[in-house]
């Protein structure tokens, strides 16, 4: 992320370019304004008449240029943002499955919502704002040079000093911000869970409780904020009485000086408002430069959380499937104290049908995980077609497979780009596929059919349609591997039969139904049937 923001500063280029012609057109009619005053005190009347034009056209030209100024600012921070959030869930789909389902969503909804909204507050609009000071600064030091060297040595030198005393004035910020976003992070999470749980909050009267439970939360955020605002407040407080110190005696030195050397009034005025285009950037750097430092600690916190925890290198590539999936001594735990699987030895031949039993929390999900690869053997091997399914490309391998799941997730489109997950399929295919789910009635009464628009992840369809809609996307894959998680739970007995026997019937597909559903009548049909418990994974086909 860290370089993606500093890259993304390139579309600040328009912003500056206009900022010149901007700051040059007031500059120049600055400069005429002075060289007027002069020749009014000096009654020169033909000079005047002949500085007016000059005068009247560059301060006419700095109105569109200022507007110009005002869009590429605009411009700027629109293709910031755009590039940086594009970045990160760019990234984020980079992540390892196990390592972003082990950290909880409200992490990278923080990121992308608090972070990204510090990055631009605290990191580009001060960027952007000391980018325009600093074209400022250098005009007015040039005005100044081209009136007295002398005095333009002297105000560098209190120039250093200040941009000096800043940077290390904004190292006492870094720490509060990056436990603020920690904070903030932690909100966001507990906010979830607080609107996840509204229907039980309401039917068991936690109100009160909850009400105070937020107040907490709430103010521990809060708390934090006022930490920093209070911080910046004293930084910013010095900052000013230590820039007023420094414009009160460089005017009291300036006016001394112009008695000295015979500067005019008009030359004099010119040094006092380039003097302030100096002071002005440096009082603006003085509060920002803090700022932008305070958000190197949240962006590192990004890029940490983006970063996977663990690289292993896959280097073959998969073109089909023939044989199946072995299980050779596979040792897997999340907690030492508690594995999973102990030695498991099982097959899974292509074109065959398996069933998975047991008792809830014991392995069945687990299982699939480790045919999915989200997740690799601690001990022991899996392999596919004689290759170790750990070496095998991700991407490839998910290309072969189908997972329908009991937790389905609907996009809001239509329900055609939802069986097709956005892919190219025949109309035949595709009502293939919604004939073999159960869901011909279903899309028939839509008025739109299969372009009927589905909300909010299926607030408007049944939690049967949903899990046939799942299914519907596994069929039109072809794929040579179905995962099936508890996918018949929704569904009524009569549909998850007629689908079930649909998913048997398929030739040359490998078949793995997880399911606590079991039907007597189609039993039979499946190849296999497994038991999963203590640790083991138990053939019981001729126990049925």
């Amino acid at each position: 992320m860290k370089k993606t923001i500093l890259k993304s500063l390139k579309y600040g280029f328009p912003f500056i370019l206009s900022a010149i012609f901007a700051i040059g057109f007031s500059t120049l009619a600055m400069v005429y304004s002075s060289e007027m005053l002069n020749l009014a005190l000096a009654t020169d009347f033909e000079g005047m008449k002949a500085n007016l034009l000059p005068l009247a056209l560059f301060t006419l030209l700095n109105i569109p240029a200022q507007g110009l100024v005002a869009y590429t600012s605009a411009t700027w921070t629109k293709k910031f943002n755009l590039a940086v959030k594009n970045t990160y869930i760019k990234k984020l789909f980079s992540k390892n499955i196990n390592e972003f389902q082990d950290e909880r969503n409200a992490l990278y909804l923080s990121n992308l919502t608090n972070d990204m909204n510090t990055i631009e507050t605290r990191f580009l609009v001060p960027v952007r704002e000391i980018a325009y000071g600093f074209l400022l600064l250098i005009t007015g030091i040039l005005v100044i040079v081209s009136i007295d060297l002398t005095l333009m040595l002297i105000i560098g030198g209190v120039v250093i000093l200040i941009v000096v005393g800043s940077l290390l004035m904004g190292k006492p910020l870094e720490k509060p911000e990056s436990q603020k976003s920690l904070l903030l992070k932690e909100y966001t999470d507990y906010i979830k869970e607080v609107l996840s749980a509204f229907s039980i909050i309401k039917n068991n009267n936690l109100e009160q409780r909850i009400s105070a439970s937020f107040n907490r939360h709430s103010t521990l955020v809060q708390h934090k904020g006022y930490e920093i605002d209070k911080k910046e407040t004293y930084i910013s407080f010095l900052n000013s009485f230590l820039m007023n110190a420094a414009a009160f005696f460089g005017l009291f030195w300036l006016a001394q000086y112009s008695k000295q050397t015979g500067i005019q009034v008009g030359s004099v005025i010119l040094i006092i408002n380039n003097m302030n285009r100096i002071l002005w950037p440096l009082m603006n750097m003085t509060e920002f430069l803090p700022r932008i430092r305070s958000t190197f600690k949240v962006i590192e916190t990004m890029d940490d959380t983006l970063r996977n925890k663990l690289e292993y290198e896959e280097t073959i590539e998969l073109t089909d499937i023939q044989e199946g999936i072995t299980f050779k001594d596979v040792h897997f735990e999340y907690d030492p104290q508690t594995p999973i699987f102990d030695g498991v030895n099982v097959s899974f031949e292509m074109g065959k049908k398996y069933l998975i039993l047991g008792p809830s929390g014991k392995g069945k999900s687990t299982l699939l995980r480790l045919l999915r690869k989200y997740f690799n053997p601690d001990q022991g091997i899996i392999e596919m077609d004689g290759h170790i399914l750990k070496d095998i490309k991700k991407m490839d391998y998910f290309q072969h497979i189908s997972n329908i799941e009991q937790k389905v997730f609907l996009f809001e489109d239509s329900v055609r780009n939802n069986i097709t997950l956005f892919k190219d399929y025949s109309d035949q295919q595709l009502h293939q596929a919604i004939k073999d789910a159960g869901l011909e009635d279903f899309v028939d009464g839509l008025e739109h059919g299969v372009d009927h628009i589905i909300v909010d992840d299926g607030k408007n369809v049944s939690g049967g349609q949903k899990a046939r809609i799942a299914i519907a996307r596994g069929l039109i894959r072809q794929s040579k591997i179905l995962y099936l998680d508890e996918a018949f739970a929704s569904l009524d007995d009569q549909m998850a039969r007629q689908i079930e026997q649909t998913l048997l019937s398929l030739e040359g597909v490998l078949v793995l139904n997880v399911s606590h559903v079991l039907f007597k009548d189609t039993q039979h049909q499946y190849d296999h049937i497994y038991y999963v418990n203590h640790q083991q994974v138990v053939d019981i086909t001729d126990r049925q």
